[in-house]
């Protein structure tokens, strides 16, 4: 790691940035310099200007990405580098704002209606009952949400939110995530999941047939060779003496 690389590191780490914005924040910066072939110290505002028509030119990038790139230029020559004269060559660009396409009360019940299982009518309904992001549905748990008060609890990069939704909203969710597992467990090594039969080519001996199991990491059946193979593993490691449990308590004056 290059001392230029280690002291934006540091000032993006003290700034308290995410993981993802300090990734891409370097790789925009090593970008920039990889583009002239010279170490970004020794770039100047003429290098900042032609790479900014870079990107649009020949990258062919969205305003919104040059903005993310100049963000991070901006941050290297002006608080890593302390050379703030060069703000005014890194101007942001403009970014149209567009207005999303608004769909009515009758256009989101059919979308709702139209879902053919629990899941997918389940994500629409979240979406459209709490105002999280796609993303954010993705990452629900079960755990973020409370019944109880109706509220959802959600953490981003930047910030963890809530947000007080109603109950309509969230008791799918939580039907769907359970239903799951039920069906799952209740169709487990049974003919629901299909099956096989194994048989000996030698003596031609054709085994009972075999259920297919779930492979739910909830399901006791399935998860029983898992929890099997874990204790093999850990006996693997144990010595050849008998081994004894303890339990002391130590004095206060004790503890460091």
């Amino acid at each position: 790691m290059t001392h230029l690389r280690k002291m934006m590191l540091e000032e993006l780490e003290r700034r308290n940035y995410s993981k993802g914005t300090i990734r891409n924040y370097l790789r925009f910066v090593e970008r920039f310099a990889k583009h002239f072939g010279k170490s970004p110290d020794k770039l100047g505002p003429e290098h900042l200007r032609n790479y900014q028509a870079y990107l649009f030119k020949g990258r062919k990038l969205c305003a919104r990405s040059v903005e993310h790139h100049v963000a991070a230029l901006r941050l290297f020559f002006v608080r890593v580098l302390h050379r703030h004269e060069f703000r005014q060559f890194l101007p942001y660009p403009k970014v149209r704002r567009k207005l999303p396409n608004i769909l009515s009360r009758e256009e989101v019940a059919r979308l709702i209606e139209a879902s053919s299982s629990l899941f997918q009518r389940t994500l629409p309904m979240v979406l459209y009952g709490t105002g999280m992001r796609r993303a954010q549905v993705a990452r629900l748990k079960i755990a973020d949400i409370d019944s109880r008060r109706t509220i959802s609890t959600w953490s981003t990069a930047r910030a963890i939110r809530t947000a007080i939704c109603p109950m309509s909203a969230l008791k799918p969710a939580m039907e769907s995530m359970n239903c799951n597992v039920n069906r799952a467990v209740s169709r487990c090594r049974t003919a629901a999941l299909g099956g096989h039969k194994d048989k000996c080519v030698d003596c031609q001996y054709e085994a009972p047939i075999s259920y297919n199991s779930c492979r739910s990491p909830c399901c006791p059946k399935c998860q029983a060779q898992a929890r099997r193979r874990w204790l093999q593993a850990q006996q693997r490691d144990l010595l050849n003496t008998n081994y004894f449990h303890l339990v002391f308590t130590i004095p206060h004056d004790l503890i460091l």
